[in-house]
């Protein structure tokens, strides 16, 4: 039997929901880690065409979540 590593990037206000959600998939355990990051947008709050030179590292939380092979596709789909 293996496992599965399951990476979930999000911000903290968004941690409760994702926890609520993993719990009714019948997810039990979790880590979470504080840490900084940006993705399209550079780093900006809003989007603007103009990217800057340096990209801006906001908060994040991530979340990882261990799973066997065989539930791995489930877990994500939903």
């Amino acid at each position: 039997m293996g496992f599965t590593r399951i990476e979930i990037v999000t911000n903290l206000v968004k941690v409760k929901g994702v926890q609520d959600a993993l719990g009714k998939l019948h997810v039990t355990g979790m880590t979470v880690f504080e840490a900084l990051g940006c993705g399209i947008q550079y780093g900006a709050m809003e989007y603007d065409v103009k990217k800057p030179e340096h990209p801006e590292l906001l908060p994040k939380q991530m979340l990882m979540v261990i799973v066997p092979d065989e539930e791995a596709a489930e877990k994500v789909a939903n």
